[in-house]
C-alpha cells in the first residue's frame, strides 16, 4: 500500500517572515543592499511576494528608490498591483515590521 502513495513534499513556508522581509526592504533604504545577495524571488513561496520581490530588485539595481509608491507604481506599469494585493497589501507589508 505504502508504494501506491506518492510523498508529495511542501517547501518550506513562513509567510509571516516572507511579508516581514519585504515591509522591511521597503522602509529601510540599506535593507535591500543587506538582503540581495542572499534572497531571491525562489526564495519566496507566495506567488505575490515574488513579484514584489523581483519589483525590489529591480528597483535596487537601478539605483531608484525603494519605498511604497516606487514599488507600487512599477507593480502597476507590469500589471501585477492588483494580483500582488494592491496598494492596501503594500501599505500592510511595511506594518509587518512594526
Amino acid at each position: 500500500m505504502s508504494g501506491l502513495k506518492k510523498n508529495i513534499k511542501i517547501p518550506p513556508q513562513a509567510i509571516e517572515f516572507e511579508e516581514a522581509v519585504l515591509g522591511a526592504i521597503m522602509i529601510d533604504k540599506h535593507a535591500m543592499a543587506e538582503v540581495g545577495d542572499i534572497l531571491s524571488p525562489e526564495a519566496f513561496y507566495k506567488d505575490a511576494h515574488k513579484e514584489i520581490f523581483k519589483v525590489l530588485e529591480g528597483l535596487f539595481q537601478n539605483a531608484e528608490p525603494i519605498d511604497i509608491l516606487t514599488v507600487k507604481d512599477q507593480l502597476q506599469q507590469n500589471k501585477k498591483l492588483k494580483s500582488c494585493g494592491g496598494v492596501h497589501y503594500l501599505g500592510e507589508l511595511t506594518q509587518k515590521v512594526i
